[in-house]
């Protein structure tokens, strides 16, 4: 997953992981492959949708691409929360090391509602087969 990451997620500044040991182990994976800066953050170790919309809240204004590395419940929570998936699409469970992409359209992580991101990428790690140049 991490050189499908530096391939196809090439904007992101800033890696924030979560201090639980699978999401950091994976944080750390992806930053030695890609080089891009990691800091690890206990308020995204946790299973709430609420606290870990406060942590997204409090990413760093100066970081437009941020990748968050987090665990279930909260991260499938989080998705269908921010994301303007309809209620056909919700995703029901995020798989393991799944990376997903959302774009929004506000200035600040801190103006972002309910419904206001799109969904730009999603890919599974059994799926990455389906994706073009995650080899290279």
């Amino acid at each position: 997953m991490a050189k499908f990451i530096r391939s196809n997620f090439k904007e992101i500044e800033l890696i924030v992981s979560s201090t639980a040991t699978r999401a950091l182990d994976y944080a750390v994976s992806i930053h030695q492959y890609t080089n891009v800066p990691l800091e690890v953050d206990e308020s995204l170790y946790t299973f709430s949708c609420l606290e870990l919309l406060d942590a997204v809240y409090q990413l760093p204004e100066d970081k437009d691409h941020i990748a968050v590395v987090t665990h279930n419940p909260a991260a499938t929570e989080t998705i269908n929360h921010l994301s303007n998936l309809g209620a056909d699409d919700k995703i029901v469970n995020l798989p393991t090391a799944a990376v997903i992409k959302i774009e929004f359209v506000q200035e600040r992580w801190a103006q972002i509602t309910k419904n206001s991101g799109t969904v730009a990428d999603f890919a599974k790690p059994k799926a990455i087969g389906l994706f073009k140049d995650h080899t290279q």
